[in-house]
């Protein structure tokens, strides 16, 4: 690993508050006109390559590769944006940007402002300058930290509480008495988005629930009871506020 997802979206968004301009083939390699030149896939590389203050090229063992390369090689590609982490790249057909979090991503782009500037993740939220991006995934150089998953996660929780009317909580990935007010109680047959981020924890906490499908089936009800029995509560198989209190370690 070359950077942590956090250096990558300081960086990033460094670079987005300097004065820069669209150019294809640059990697922050070149000025004209006291405006650094980037285009979408140099703005990873030659951050990874060590651009724009003692860059080199084709350094620390980055390949030079186009958007569409570049997201065929990350890990964990997905189309469902409610699980995206700060630092993953985002992709659409031959473009492709670096997610920040709080529904933002920084990309290169003659679009707009005609640099690397802010846009927005109209997958996640309305605002200006949005884009609609096709798939994301995570840099094989890039360390996406534990506690940014767990903390990802929650903010996932919390936007999925609020998208199905149980909260109208602010997003930022901080488990409190708000988040878990709003989770529901999750019965031994539920279904549906809520009970897949259940799942999801659930595997990262080493509870083995199978594919995350969103169906609270056979191995699903295992791994919630194990759960429950090492965290000392009621074992009934029911994700109710006990429950969600420790999922959330709150």
């Amino acid at each position: 690993m070359i950077m942590t997802a956090e250096q990558l979206v300081e960086k990033v968004k460094e670079i987005a508050n300097s004065v820069t301009v669209y150019k294809l083939g640059t990697f922050g390699n070149k000025t004209i006109n006291g405006k650094r030149q980037w285009d979408c896939s140099g703005l990873l590389k030659g951050i990874l390559w060590g651009y724009p203050e003692n860059g080199k090229y084709a350094s620390n063992g980055v390949l030079d590769q186009n958007a569409d390369t570049i997201i065929s090689n990350c890990l964990d590609i997905s189309n469902d944006f409610s699980n995206i982490m700060p630092g993953e790249v985002v992709w659409i057909k031959g473009h492709m940007g670096i997610y920040i979090g709080d529904g933002k991503v920084v990309e290169a782009t003659p679009n707009w402002d005609n640099g690397v500037q802010i846009s927005t993740c109209a997958n996640i939220v309305n605002g200006a300058k949005k884009r609609k991006w096709l798939k994301h995934g995570k840099s094989p150089y890039i360390e996406y930290l534990q506690e940014n998953i767990v903390n990802n996660w929650i903010a996932c929780l919390q936007l999925e509480c609020n998208k199905q009317g149980f909260s109208n909580q602010k997003v930022d990935g901080i488990a409190g008495k708000v988040t878990l007010a709003s989770c529901p109680q999750l019965s031994n047959k539920s279904k549906g988005k809520i009970t897949a981020l259940v799942q999801e924890r659930l595997n990262n906490l080493g509870y083995n629930c199978g594919s995350i499908d969103g169906i609270n089936g056979d191995n699903t009800q295992k791994a919630i009871k194990k759960f429950q029995q090492d965290n000392g509560l009621q074992v009934d198989g029911i994700v109710g506020k006990n429950t969600w209190k420790c999922l959330l370690m709150i």
